[in-house]
């Protein structure tokens, strides 16, 4: 399958959207043996709002590009 514009930008994107996962992942685990809100709550916020930069990215891209946006690459389990 020959992708378009939209599937090599969310390539990009992807890539580094997961490297910053892999971070926001690592602070919270990391920050978990301390148990203290003032600590886990903006790490906890940043995850969520991690998630949603995906689900924005994806919607506009679905705007310009449906076949991209659905590629099973970048689809969860629930998506699927």
């Amino acid at each position: 399958m020959e992708r378009g514009a939209g599937g090599h930008e969310m390539v990009a994107f992807y890539e580094a959207w997961v490297g910053r996962e892999e971070r926001i992942i690592a602070d919270l685990t990391g920050a978990l043996p301390a148990r203290r809100r003032d600590v886990l709550a903006p790490l906890v916020d940043a995850a969520l709002g991690h998630v949603g930069d995906y689900y924005e990215h994806k919607a506009r891209l679905a705007d310009r590009d449906v076949v991209a946006a659905l590629d099973p690459r970048w689809l969860n389990p629930l998506e699927r």
